[in-house]
């Protein structure tokens, strides 16, 4: 594996690591919908509509 594809988890802001986990769920799951958290949202960074409801 090349070095400079590594990922230095240690060295991440908390911001970041959310972006990146905010994206590889985006990927999984299309559908998923990104939460601002400026806005009071309770902890929730992404959900998926489902039939039954959301998948936070």
């Amino acid at each position: 594996m090349n070095s400079s594809n590594r990922v230095h988890w240690e060295s991440l802001s908390r911001e970041t690591y959310e972006d990146m986990v905010a994206v590889l769920i985006s990927r999984l799951h299309p559908d998923a919908q990104r939460i601002d958290g400026s806005g009071g949202d309770g902890g929730r960074d992404v959900q998926i509509p489902a039939d039954d409801g959301l998948v936070i």
